[in-house]
């Protein structure tokens, strides 16, 4: 409704449109003229979408524009202001923040009539959180509890991961970390820090790494023993990682240098009364570790006195107790004679076994040496042994297999009599006190016979030969087709430890045998057969196994077919017949066609000629039985309609095709009507001859009459041209 006057007018319309504009030029005159045209005015509206509006710092948050315009424009810009100095002009675009905080984004939208619109949104980014563990750091071996000192950032707490202990708990960030013994074992420690708490950015970690180095070490040696009226002791110790020692004690001497490596010792009255004092050394300027102590005792020891004990006599062969008292001790046994100490030189309580010399003066001296004597004189004492002789146990034996018995001869020498035998066959049974015993071994293989012999004077000597048995075999056997009609494989599967099997015997529970190592056997009939095999060594060993033996019985396979001959491309259907309990059947049908395994199957052939039909069925024990009968395929007859007889090899004979046919008669007639060749046999053909006179060229007339195997009869008749 709004007007203006001026030839070029500007115009701010209240809304979109459309609207009417009209134009009067001459309003008023008889000159004037209208003109009107439809104004429609655009707008753009700007709005954005997030994927969200709550983010962790390094979390890409996606801006989607969902500006809207209107008219005939469309969107053609777009721009985006993040907050943070940084802006696109991306449609769709994705931003990610480096830091914490408040941002406003802005967005602005444009259309392609140059219209503009503004909308700003809000996001909101959140710090991560941040585990700090602290450096990493070393603790001694015996000194290895480490405060912790860990922190977090931008999150409620943290939690401690380790193997060892932490106290007061993994949840307190300073805790102190007792370490186990496997990572002071392996010399380190890893822990991790792990911050807890509710937050939107995950959890961090952060780990520590704690080595542990040696502790000092000290060693003051062994105790030390001292006469009662010894006036110092000297000491000395050795010490690692460590700058120093001190020297401390139990007694009330004093020390020449207690801060000194090696010092000596001076006791008092008291410490010599009290009869031992213990002498301490103690690492100093140990840094970070503990201090490490050792220590050592003093005995203050009268002068020693040595008593012996022994038997008067003893045998050649055996070693006796021999017994040392000693004050101090310790001590060491030495002989006159060339015998050995077996249960060792230096022991206060030992044995002694007499040597040849020994036994060939009769009597051996052995002395006794005092050791550790504190400064005292060492003391000696000496044993007077008479040595008599003793036997020499042997035996032999001869070898058997087991359940037989094994004679044992005794062969043992002495220069007493002997009056006990006493033997131990190794297989746990009850020995014998006989001299040449016969033992019967149950089981193959090596047995420690012991024969211990005693003579008149009563020395013992005994003898541990190793003696064999030998083994039986193990007799066994599996079976190979339990169907009647297939057979029945025995495979021997019996084996020897030592030796070889070199026969054996079988007995097929049906009165039959053999002597083969693995037979094949035919059962008259399906049952279920006890087979026992009995098997021998090279050793004359023996041993029988039996076993059930199952013969199922086999079906029988039968089949008809319907028709029993038939032509090319004819269905023959084939009905089963089999028996007992069939419920498998595959067919071959002898040509290149697949195998059926249906129970009634239909076939047909594309070529002519004789096929082998194989039903092979399998019954409910897995038993098979096999039918292959042939069947004969023909072809309608066909007769060419020229042939050449001129000798070159081809088409010089004109035959009947087809096929094959039982019946068949062919005659061949001139022009002039004359019979001139006729064949009773497909084999028989036409060779362009009467009487062995070659015909000439021309137009001949045949008749042929011919039954295939399915009984149906052909008829045919036409003209064969001769051409040479």
């Amino acid at each position: 409704t709004d007007t203006s006057s001026l030839a070029s007018p500007t115009y701010t319309y209240p809304g979109q449109g459309p609207f009417t504009v009209t134009l009067i030029i001459n309003p008023n005159t008889p000159c004037a003229d209208t003109g009107t045209i439809q104004v429609e005015l655009s707008t753009v509206t700007a709005n954005t979408i997030l994927s969200t509006d709550t983010a962790c710092v390094g979390q890409s948050i996606g801006f989607t524009d969902s500006s809207t315009v209107s008219g005939n424009a469309v969107l053609t810009g777009y721009y985006w202001d993040f907050g943070d100095n940084t802006n696109t002009v991306t449609p769709n675009p994705s931003h990610v923040y480096g830091a914490s905080g408040t941002y406003t984004v802005t967005h602005v939208a444009y259309n392609s009539l140059g219209c503009n619109d503004t909308t700003t949104t809000t996001v909101q980014i959140i710090a991560p959180p941040i585990a700090l563990a602290g450096n990493d750091t070393f603790a001694c071996t015996n000194n290895a509890g480490i405060g912790l000192g860990g922190s977090v950032l931008n999150v409620s707490g943290g939690i401690w991961i380790g193997a060892g202990t932490f106290t007061p708990s993994n949840t307190v960030l300073n805790s102190t970390y007792a370490p186990t013994q496997t990572e002071l074992d392996s010399g380190y420690a890893i822990l991790i820090l792990q911050t807890t708490g509710l937050t939107l950015c995950g959890q961090d970690q952060d780990t520590i790494r704690i080595d542990f180095t040696p502790g000092p070490t000290i060693d003051v040696g062994p105790d030390i023993f001292v006469c009662i009226d010894t006036p110092f002791i000297n000491v000395s110790c050795n010490y690692t990682l460590a700058s120093g020692v001190v020297w401390s004690s139990t007694g009330t001497g004093t020390f020449a240098n207690p801060n000194a490596v090696s010092t000596s010792y001076t006791p008092t009255l008291a410490d010599r009364q009290a009869g031992s004092i213990v002498v301490y050394a103690q690492t100093t300027g140990n840094g970070n570790c503990l201090p490490e102590a050792d220590s050592l005792t003093i005995f203050f020891t009268p002068p020693p006195n040595i008593t012996l004990q022994a038997t008067d006599t003893a045998c050649s062969n055996q070693a006796f107790p021999i017994v040392a008292t000693s004050q101090t001790g310790a001590g060491y046994w030495t002989t006159l004679g060339d015998g050995t100490f077996p249960g060792g030189d230096s022991l206060l309580i030992t044995t002694y076994l007499p040597g040849a010399n020994d036994l060939a003066s009769g009597t051996v001296a052995l002395i006794f040496n005092s050791l550790n004597n504190g400064g005292c004189q060492q003391q000696r004492d000496t044993l007077f042994i008479t040595i008599i002789p003793a036997p020499n146990a042997a035996f032999t034996s001869t070898s058997t297999c087991p359940e037989v018995g094994m004679p044992f001869v005794d062969q043992t020498t002495s220069v007493s009599p002997i009056t006990n035998w006493n033997w131990n066959f190794g297989d746990n049974t009850t020995g014998s006190t006989q001299q040449n015993p016969s033992h019967t071994f149950a089981q193959g293989g090596w047995y420690a016979v012991e024969l211990s012999v005693i003579s008149v004077n009563g020395c013992v000597d005994t003898i541990i030969q190793q003696t064999f048995v030998y083994p039986a075999p193990n007799a066994e056997f599996v079976t190979d087709g339990f169907c009647l009609n297939e057979g029945t494989l025995f495979i021997d599967s019996s084996v020897v430890d030592t030796g070889s099997i070199v026969s054996w015997s079988w007995n097929f529970g049906d009165n039959n045998t053999s002597t083969i190592q693995s037979p094949l056997h035919e059962y008259a009939s399906s049952n279920t057969w006890n087979v026992s095999l009995v098997v021998t060594t090279n050793f004359g060993c023996v041993d029988t196994v039996s076993h059930p033996v199952l013969v199922y019985p086999s079906p029988t396979a039968a089949f008809t077919s319907d028709p029993t001959s038939a032509n090319i491309l004819q269905n023959v259907n084939f009905t089963d017949q089999s028996y007992t309990n069939v419920v498998n059947w595959t067919w071959d049908f002898g040509d290149t066609t697949q195998i059926s395994t249906q129970q009634n199957p239909s076939h047909t052939w594309i070529n002519s000629g004789t096929y082998q039909i194989t039903l092979v069925v399998v019954d409910t024990n897995g038993c098979p039985d096999t039918l292959i009968t042939d069947i004969i395929i023909s072809t309608p007859p066909s007769v060419p309609s020229g042939f050449s007889p001129n000798g070159d090899g081809q088409n010089d004979i004109f035959i009947v095709r087809g096929g094959p046919f039982p019946e068949l008669e062919m005659r061949i007639y001139n022009n002039w009507g004359e019979l001139i060749f006729v064949s009773t046999s497909q084999q028989q053909g036409w060779d362009g001859t009467r009487d062995g006179i070659m015909q000439p060229e021309g137009v001949f007339v045949y008749t042929v009459r011919c039954i295939t195997y399915d009984k149906k009869e052909y008829v045919l008749s036409g003209d064969v041209t001769l051409v040479r």
